[in-house]
């Protein structure tokens, strides 16, 4: 049996390793020879969608397996040890449930296409959608391997044209949609599959559109070229990693904040920001360099849940200062904006909420004597580590000036920036091994899955909201209200805070911009100005206490128990409270840079 699982996570693993490669590799040829030839590869776009949405599904098993998937544990952990085990053997049941109806009508939906074929390679489409039943039998395989030390040991823990003649009541499928996603999320069943199984019981309890809808919309929300520059950017922030630009950027960063009282803090922050640059994901600037930089400000004397509290209120700007993974979400479910305006949008914002935790931390440096570390650098040194962190900082100078110079689109950068990593860190720094490359495909593979699973889930969950009407309510309901700009900016305000505190972002922007950002668009809202509301608000929900995926990131890298980390995360959430009134009430901090550049 032993043997049977390690082959079988080996071919797994390799599986995702050489289709995220391939579709790396595609891409990028496919820029190079029409810049080179004026031609390109009919057929490249296609192949690498179809290979994205196979990883996808394919990577979900192996992440269940090493708890990649988010999921919200607070019930679980207030439950003593015996009800606790039984609560996740009710998921476990739950999620095998969800998987064998995923088997089930994957291999329906699989035989109902074999006679249509693909536009460039001439395929049959059932060979694509064959991604479904393959992947949720992987999934299965997978349950099985770890159901055991997953309901006892708990070692599953987080560290992804039908016709519509409804016959049963308006509204009725999304208030049992609501409502049960809600049960599930309560419970700890992980975010996408939670999302899954709540449209499937919307589905059974309505009785009036085919199950096979699911499975359509779940595989039309990954069908998506512009979604692949998600895997691509995630690659690259590995990459960088692996070339120890984590390193680089730290000296960098310290060099002119270091010395100064509390000099470490406003490292982490500076640091923390220059990263964001690269990653795109608050979770991961937080699990790395935030790790290393919660670190050295307890080895420097610093409190270790003010350090860990100040990593996680910095790496906020992960997702805000571009390159941006929900940024690229948002573009695709409104489609009064652009990935390049989005990405321009947010560096402003990035910066104040920058600037406001500095101002946080010089409070707190001050309050608690947080001496500076070391001496101020001569301007050589300055210059020497300025040279050598050079390459990295001129990452997003190349993403976001490649998009707007109108070289390449914003996937188009993405996978420039995964062959711009790949040689920074072999050739310029030297640090990045060819034997190490597998590890880091493998890594992102997992991220991606664990990300774009969740994309999936939700269209599927949006779609049930959509197709019962939900948004001519909701904006019915606010026209009602006769609600100025400013009043329907406040009512948002507060209904995205509370709404991101039980939901993560990614499934929030897929859900609730279809819903909102129309009304928005009607009462004459800049679409770009509104975007950063959104996402901001969203974004925030990521540390606000009990939920806050970023939390329990941060606490379980830094070892800080989060009544300790939460107490200490009150300042910074005062600071945040002001940046989110000054980006609502003048926004012209959020689309003055991006209609300056020319995007509308």
């Amino acid at each position: 049996m032993k043997n049977f699982e390690r082959h079988f996570l080996a071919t797994n693993r390799w599986a995702l390793i050489i289709m995220l490669a391939v579709m790396a590799v595609i891409i990028f040829a496919n820029v190079c020879l029409r810049y080179l030839t004026n031609q390109s590869i009919e057929w490249a776009e296609e192949v690498a969608r179809h290979l994205m949405i196979w990883l996808t599904f394919l990577g979900c098993g192996p992440v269940l397996r090493y708890g990649g998937h988010i999921a919200v544990e607070n019930l679980q952990d207030a439950l003593p040890g015996r009800m606790a085990i039984a609560v996740r053997a009710l998921i476990a049941v739950l999620l095998l449930a969800f998987f064998v109806f995923f088997l089930w009508y994957g291999i329906e939906y699989m035989q109902r296409t074999q006679y249509q074929t693909t536009p460039s390679t001439q395929i049959s489409f059932a060979w694509v959608y064959a991604a479904l039943p393959v992947g949720a039998a992987l999934m299965l395989v997978h349950w099985l391997l770890i159901l055991r030390s997953y309901t006892v040991r708990r070692e599953f823990a987080a560290d992804a044209h039908f016709d519509a003649n409804a016959s049963a009541s308006p509204m009725n499928a999304s208030l049992v949609l609501l409502l049960s996603a809600c049960a599930y999320l309560a419970l700890g069943v992980p975010v996408a599959f939670a999302l899954g199984l709540s449209t499937v019981t919307a589905l059974a309890v309505s009785g009036s559109f085919p199950m096979l809808v699911m499975l359509k919309e779940t595989f039309t929300g990954i069908d998506s070229f512009p979604l692949m520059a998600v895997p691509f950017f995630i690659l690259a922030a590995e990459l960088m990693s692996g070339g120890s630009l984590t390193d680089v950027l730290l000296r960098f960063a310290g060099q002119f904040v270091g010395h100064k009282r509390g000099g470490l803090g406003y490292t982490n922050v500076v640091s923390l920001t220059f990263f964001s640059g690269i990653s795109g994901s608050a979770l991961a600037d937080a699990a790395g360099p935030g790790s290393m930089l919660i670190k050295m400000m307890d080895k420097a004397g610093y409190d270790r849940s003010y350090a860990a509290a100040l990593t996680a209120s910095t790496a906020i700007v992960g997702p805000i200062i571009p390159p941006s993974i929900i940024m690229i979400i948002y573009a695709l479910a409104d489609d009064n904006v652009s990935v390049g305006a989005l990405f321009v949008a947010g560096l402003v914002p990035g910066l104040l909420i920058a600037a406001a935790m500095c101002v946080v931390n010089w409070h707190v440096s001050r309050r608690r004597n947080y001496r500076g570390d070391g001496e101020h650098p001569s301007m050589n040194e300055i210059l020497r580590t300025t040279w050598k962190a050079l390459p990295a900082i001129l990452l997003p100078v190349v993403i976001l000036g490649g998009m707007r110079a109108g070289w390449f689109t914003p996937t188009e950068a993405s996978v420039v920036a995964v062959f711009y990593a790949l040689v920074c860190g072999k050739y310029v720094y030297r640090t990045l091994e060819w034997k190490a490359v597998p590890d880091i495909l493998a890594r992102s593979a997992l991220l991606t899955a664990s990300v774009l699973i969740i994309i999936a889930m939700s269209a599927s969950f949006a779609w049930v909201l959509t197709i019962e009407g939900m948004p001519q309510l909701v904006a019915n309901w606010i026209a009602d209200m006769h609600l100025s700009v400013w009043g329907f900016l406040i009512v948002v305000n507060v209904f995205l805070l509370l709404f991101g505190i039980f939901i993560e972002p990614l499934p929030g922007v897929m859900v609730l911009v279809p819903i909102l950002a129309p009304v928005a668009a009607k009462l004459g809202v800049d679409p770009i100005h509104f975007a950063m509301i959104v996402i901001y608000n969203l974004t925030l929900g990521m540390i606000t206490p009990p939920v806050g995926g970023l939390l329990f990131v941060t606490s379980n890298v830094s070892r800080v128990p989060m009544a300790a980390l939460t107490r200490e995360l009150k300042p910074f959430l005062w600071a945040h409270g002001v940046v989110l009134l000054l980006l609502t009430f003048v926004p012209a901090l959020s689309n003055w840079l991006p209609h300056a550049m020319g995007f509308k």
